[in-house]
């Protein structure tokens, strides 16, 4: 362990800095997909339920994308009776202040969800996603970031037990200006475990938060993570990230990602590629 520890450190050091690719995760369109089919609601007209969501139902449609307008939150039955060929949900809403229990009941064949924007909520069921029991990929982009804990919204994740989840992307999930205290930006990573579940990458992208526990136990499968920290977080959680690194089993692909501004423009704190015959790592230039 510590000579692993001393060669990898020591590699670091003596390579040349770089500027990695961009984390794994960019933020795509509302209609992520050219079949999408794209669903506008304003809860000032009317009060959404599950016939607006059929009216623009062909029979045929696997992809659907929903921008509420006006809404506190998205209606309890909104997806009741939505065809069983759906595999990818999209929920996009700036004004959305609560999301009950029942939420996406009638989604429980959807394989993929992606929520964007939903930042200024106030009150979150702990079992919004229970009825996902086929989900592979989660997406919270900006999901809660202004008011809801990292720890209760571990807890609201971990609701994803005994579920095919493979890929779980977290991004811009803190606000700089509300997360002012450590406990704010604390990522505890026991607090994100999925029980019976496979999750083989973790993004946490755009994100100035610290990383407390052990990610490689929390998710003993992960194959590939991509993780950000902010100037003033990178050396409390660097620890993490070396456990991860040196004792797990199955990562293959790495990146640690220090946020330098406000802006969020990033810099590569580490990175590792595990190849059959290779590996890196990069730190950033010194001065930077």
């Amino acid at each position: 362990m510590n000579n692993s520890f001393a060669y990898l450190f020591t590699m670091a050091i003596m390579l040349s800095a770089i500027i990695a690719e961009e984390c794994v995760y960019v933020r795509r369109p509302l209609a992520a997909t050219n079949d999408t089919v794209v669903i506008n609601l304003d809860c000032n007209q009317t009060t959404p339920d599950s016939q607006d969501i059929i009216l623009h139902f062909r029979d045929n449609v696997t992809h659907v994308a929903i921008q509420l307008l006006n809404c506190h939150t998205v209606p309890v039955g909104l997806f009741t009776n939505v065809t069983d060929n759906l595999t990818s949900v999209t929920v996009a809403s700036e004004d959305a202040v609560q999301l009950h229990k029942g939420t996406f009941e009638g989604l429980g064949h959807v394989t993929e969800l992606r929520l964007l924007g939903f930042s200024s909520l106030l009150n979150l069921s702990r079992s919004l996603f229970a009825p996902l029991r086929n989900i592979e990929t989660l997406i919270l982009d900006r999901f809660g970031r202004s008011n809801i804990k990292l720890s209760y919204l571990g807890s609201v994740i971990q609701q994803l037990s005994e579920t095919p989840l493979k890929r779980l992307v977290l991004n811009d999930i803190r606000d700089t200006f509300h997360s002012r205290f450590l406990e704010d930006k604390t990522m505890q990573a026991n607090d994100f475990r999925i029980t019976n579940a496979t999750v083989k990458e973790l993004i946490i992208s755009n994100a100035p938060i610290h990383y407390e526990g052990s990610i490689r136990r929390a998710f003993p499968h992960l194959v590939r993570f991509c993780g950000s920290t902010s100037k003033a977080e990178t050396g409390k959680s660097v620890p993490v990230m070396w456990d991860l690194i040196l004792l797990s089993n199955t990562l293959k692909e790495f990146v640690f990602y220090r946020l330098t501004d406000v802006f969020f423009q990033q810099e590569c704190f580490i990175k590792c590629n595990y190849g059959r015959n290779s590996q890196s790592l990069f730190l950033p230039r010194s001065g930077t």
